[in-house]
């Protein structure tokens, strides 16, 4: 008797972990971000955001490990990236995120 109840417990947690899994997958969203520097000071992260600015492209700089990260574009749509200002050279970044996560909240979590 001992194994079957074993057993009932072990599929259980198995079959509820799958349907976690699944359920889960439902409520997250891709984001890409479009990066086009990465800089050992402020300063010439300033300077790459100020040149986004003059060509009307709203930038973002985050920091992390001691590097200043500049993005170009934050989007939902894959294509909006990739057809993205071709005179801006990049890189394309995909990050899975819970659904709800705004753009300036995704900045943040960069930062951690």
């Amino acid at each position: 008797m001992k194994k079957y109840i074993i057993l009932f417990s072990l599929m259980s947690c198995i079959v509820y972990s799958f349907v976690f899994i699944y359920i889960c997958s439902f409520s997250s969203k891709d984001i890409y971000t479009y990066q086009v520097g990465v800089y050992q000071n402020e300063q010439n992260c300033n300077e790459k955001l100020e040149w986004l600015n003059k060509n009307g492209i709203k930038g973002y700089c985050y920091k992390k490990d001691d590097l200043y990260y500049v993005i170009s574009l934050i989007s939902e749509d894959y294509d909006d990236v990739t057809h993205h200002n071709p005179s801006i050279k990049g890189i394309i970044k995909k990050y899975k995120v819970i659904d709800s996560l705004s753009h300036e909240e995704f900045i943040q979590s960069l930062k951690e």
